[in-house]
């Protein structure tokens, strides 16, 4: 159990609550009184505090004297300080045997510049206070806080007490004043006045606000009999709102004792310095002065709001080679983990339980723990294994309802029957941990022995399985791995021995073949006509397929030129190849028939000729006359009319030409034309 020491007292007497010398009161001076200034009696009113000389206003005139005084800074003492607005201020003021016309005022200077003898409120706006003035016109509330505090219907013989809460309305302030009438001691109450809203804000403006009282004003006029007018000042922290957090423990508020005549009283009925906290809820103080209730302290006892939440999680199982990352979140002020770590997060390598306590920024303690262990089962497929052909193998793992199960091959089960050959694997997942195993499950299949095949005559081929198998037998009664084929034609199978397992082979046939043959060769070497396509054809056999000189794999081929000409035909056995040699001549004959001469002597034109390129194989030609009567004929195509018939010239006219003609590479053909015979 914790205690809150719950009060700080000062206090501030100016002088005695009662006649006498002032030996001992605190260091003031008078640094300036106005009009009726009081003797200062040095004699019997002088004193030492703290090694220093004080003075006490006082009046020896038994007829009514003025003071007006003030009381400034002097940087070795102010009035009381008060550190915040949480503080209850309480002011006491002796009127025993006194008159108390005029005023008091408690400053304090905003603005700093330490001038208060122009009083609070009047030519100076900077500064701030509370005044206390009694006056015969009755009690009254002025601006800001000045505050009546004294009617016609309480006497002088009387202590006034006022109670300033400075937290009050919204930190502004409110004041409650009492008096005591000294005859009867009997404290009463201005109910015109209670907890009226002060006004004040010693948070003030611009952040210059030195939260201190540094300035007094003090006017007093004294009665007719010898007797002194006390201050007295005191503050009194409040108890603050408290809150705890959510794992309660009882707790003391104790209050300061340096109050003698201080009583208390708590919420509870204790009348103890003291109070024992052990639930929330709303709790009180009254502080009792002089038999006079002075303050009612309320405070409120809290949870913190909670904002964050220490969670480490479930229990957890550790996979093989994993690292668990324990993280208690990054809201805490501070961590600390049962293996000495003090970060948020802690990795773990190891299984045991680990547990951390967090404190958050309110000072509260959050404790979570957590348990881990190893996951320790094991997953085992069995070693690889062959099997025979049309036989199967249930491979796996037991089954777990709390375990999932996911083959390569997309089932879900925990066995799977397997009668093909390949690779199988599973991964068993449980408790958020996965394991995986493989195994390699081999088929003794039917032995291939390869396609159907062909080889070419006087060669040989060589069969063997590709497999070391443990015994070997063919049809052809061979107990070798390999045969070997010589000889034309066959079917080949083989049995095998392997691992307990008869192992069949399909069925090889080999047929023998040759090269290529051309049924129909190339012509011969020949003549052709020059600048004219010709065409090479060959017809060949057994072949796969065909090449000519020029890459072309059809069956025949184009040339217009004379050379050396040459076809291939190919298989998987070799080529055969043909050639011919290819000359060329000019088989573009033509011949003109003239369709006029002129034999008159003059050696232009004066013989008939048929005009060609080329010697024709045959030609027959001859010239009639309109009559039809042939007055010409050759089978020369060199020879010429002279236009004479058994030495007659013939005359001027039309004849007609009639041609027989036969090249080499064309056809006989026929041809009649008109001529014209001039002179």
């Amino acid at each position: 159990m914790q205690t809150l020491i719950a009060q700080e007292l000062t206090i501030y007497d100016f002088e005695n609550l009662s006649p006498g010398l002032v030996a001992g009161q605190d260091n003031w001076q008078v640094l300036g009184c106005h009009t009726y200034q009081p003797t200062i009696v040095t004699s019997d009113n002088q004193g030492e505090y703290n090694g220093s000389n004080v003075l006490q206003i006082t009046s020896l005139d038994l007829g009514n004297q003025h003071s007006n005084c003030d009381r400034l800074n002097d940087e070795s003492w102010w009035v009381p300080e008060i550190t915040d607005s949480t503080d209850f201020f309480i002011v006491d003021i002796d009127m025993n045997g006194g008159y108390w016309g005029k005023e008091f005022s408690l400053c304090y200077d905003k603005n700093l510049d330490g001038n208060f003898t122009e009083g609070c409120f009047v030519s100076d706006q900077n500064e701030k206070g509370i005044s206390i003035l009694k006056s015969p016109q009755g009690t009254k509330l002025f601006n800001k806080t000045i505050l009546l505090a004294h009617d016609s219907l309480i006497p002088e013989w009387a202590i006034y007490r006022l109670v300033i809460d400075l937290k009050a309305y919204n930190n502004l302030g409110s004041i409650s004043a009492f008096h005591k009438y000294l005859p009867n001691n009997t404290w009463s109450e201005f109910t015109n006045i209670q907890n009226i809203q002060a006004n004040f804000d010693f948070e003030a403006d611009n952040g210059l606000n030195p939260k201190k009282y540094n300035g007094m004003k003090i006017e007093n006029e004294s009665g007719s009999t010898v007797q002194y007018d006390n201050i007295r000042l005191r503050t009194i922290n409040r108890i603050e709102d408290i809150y705890v957090c959510n794992d309660l423990e009882s707790f003391n508020i104790e209050v300061s004792k340096d109050i003698p005549e201080a009583e208390y009283e708590w919420s509870d009925g204790s009348t103890a310095n003291s109070i024992i906290i052990n639930e929330v809820g709303t709790y009180f103080l009254k502080i009792i002065l002089d038999g006079h209730t002075a303050i009612v302290d309320t405070f409120e006892v809290n949870y913190h709001e909670i904002e964050t939440v220490l969670d480490l999680g479930k229990d957890q199982i550790i996979c093989n080679q994993d690292t668990i990352a324990l993280d208690a979140g990054q809201s805490f002020e501070s961590y600390l983990w049962n293996t000495g770590e003090t970060t948020h997060q802690l990795n773990v390598f190891n299984e045991g339980n680990y547990f951390v306590e967090a404190i958050d920024e309110n000072g509260c303690s959050f404790i979570d723990s957590i348990t881990l262990v190893f996951f320790n089962e094991t997953l085992n497929l069995g070693r690889d294994t062959v099997l025979c052909m049309d036989s199967s193998i249930v491979i796996g793992k037991e089954e777990d309802s709390n375990a999932q199960y996911l083959w390569n091959t997309g089932e879900i089960n925990n066995h799977i029957q397997v009668n093909e050959g390949g690779t199988y694997i599973l991964e068993y997942t449980k408790n958020g941990c996965t394991l995986t195993d493989t195994i390699e499950i081999h088929i003794h299949e039917q032995i291939e022995l390869g396609n159907d095949t062909v080889i070419c005559k006087f060669n040989s081929l060589s069969i063997s399985t590709s497999q070391d198998y443990d015994h070997y037998l063919w049809n052809t009664l061979s107990e070798n791995e390999e045969i070997n084929i010589e000889y034309p034609g066959g079917k080949y199978w083989v049995t095998a021995q392997k691992d307990d397992c008869f192992i069949p082979s399909d069925t090889l046939t080999v047929t023998f073949d040759s090269i290529p043959y051309f049924s129909e060769y190339l012509i011969n070497d020949t003549l052709i006509c020059d600048k004219e396509p010709f065409e090479l054809k060959i017809e060949a056999k057994n072949h796969e397929y065909i090449l000519w000189f020029n890459d072309s794999q059809s069956d025949n081929t184009l040339i217009n030129s004379a050379g050396d000409y040459w076809v291939e035909a190919y298989n998987h056995c070799g080529y055969v190849r043909d050639n011919v040699e290819i000359s060329t001549e000019n088989c573009n004959c033509y011949f003109f028939i003239p369709n006029s001469f002129t034999p008159n002597g003059d050696e232009i034109n004066d013989f008939y000729s048929l005009k060609m390129n080329c010697d024709p194989v045959y030609i027959e030609w001859g010239i009639y006359d309109r009559w039809g009567s042939r007055i010409y004929y050759s089978k020369d195509h060199t020879s010429s009319w002279d236009g004479r018939y058994k030495e007659n010239n013939y005359p001027i006219g039309i004849y007609i030409v009639k041609v027989k003609i036969k090249y080499k590479h064309s056809a006989e053909e026929t041809y009649i034309r008109e001529i014209s015979l001039f002179k």
